[in-house]
């Protein structure tokens, strides 16, 4: 086999991994309807880990925030958008935002300027209940575009790099995840008796009743994650023991397409 040949070979194993989506409805392409996003009708909020300041007001590049703490202590609206400078890295607390969007008018989390994509290494934050590097909680209608997001620098890895939580029976609609790049670490020392050692994108209801309504996961690069690429879920309980679905629990509209995957120790979707 000629060295091209390996390289296509190699690729398409990567991509073809297996799969790991539970109590799912998955809807033809074309369901789920996605809105392009040319300006925004909300406050937008520009975020600048080198040159930016927390008493900033945040409005605008020259008055730009610095600290994803700042952004977390926001509760946003429908229409507005937090847009972190590229070629940007923050290490101080994972992306934790408030707040739903409306299917017109959603909330977008993606870029602005030049150069590489922003990086989100997971931090700590003491009011989330989970340890990831992007945090979506009981939140609809919001968009993610564009981010780089690594887990945990610290002696303690993380669970998840982009994790969307359902507690309390939320139901989750309209969250876009797309055109990210999630950055685990090296799978050699994977060990396989540890299911959730480290997980890409998760979206699960970790209580009972909550579900996802619609979602889109689509166009992201995924890398080196020690259990699964993409996990998608329905409500905690969505099945019987047998496996038969409960339609008041079981996700539903949910489009995962355009995604690549390599070195992922479990499952890949």
């Amino acid at each position: 086999m000629k060295g091209s040949e390996k390289m296509l070979f190699k690729k398409c194993i990567s991509v073809l991994l297996s799969l790991s989506i539970v109590m799912l409805t998955l809807c033809a392409v074309g369901v789920y309807n996605v809105k392009a996003i040319d300006n925004y009708s909300g406050t937008v909020y520009y975020v600048d880990a080198d040159n930016g300041n927390d008493n900033n007001n945040g409005t605008s590049e020259n008055t730009a925030f610095k600290s994803l703490d700042k952004v977390n202590g926001l509760t946003l609206s429908a229409g507005d958008a937090v847009l972190l400078k590229k070629g940007c890295v923050w290490t101080d607390t994972m992306l934790y935002t408030k707040g739903s969007g409306t299917e017109d008018e959603p909330i977008t989390i993606s870029t602005y300027g030049e150069g590489e994509k922003p990086i989100i290494i997971s931090g700590y934050d003491s009011n989330a209940g989970y340890d990831a590097a992007v945090l979506l909680k009981n939140q609809s209608y919001v968009v993610i575009d564009g981010l780089q997001a690594s887990n945990g620098n610290s002696s303690t890895e993380s669970q998840y790099i982009v994790k969307v939580a359902m507690d309390n029976g939320y139901t989750t609609y309209g969250v876009e995840i797309k055109n990210c790049t999630i950055m685990g670490s090296d799978v050699n020392d994977w060990d396989s008796t540890n299911h959730s050692k480290l997980t890409g994108i998760e979206v699960f209801s970790n209580s009972y009743y909550g579900y996802i309504g619609s979602l889109l996961v689509e166009d992201n690069e995924i890398y080196n994650c020690k259990s699964i690429g993409i996990h998608v879920d329905g409500a905690y309980g969505g099945c019987s023991a047998n496996g038969t679905p409960n339609s008041s629990r079981s996700a539903r509209n949910v489009v995962v397409r355009g995604n690549y995957l390599e070195n992922i120790g479990k499952d890949g979707i």
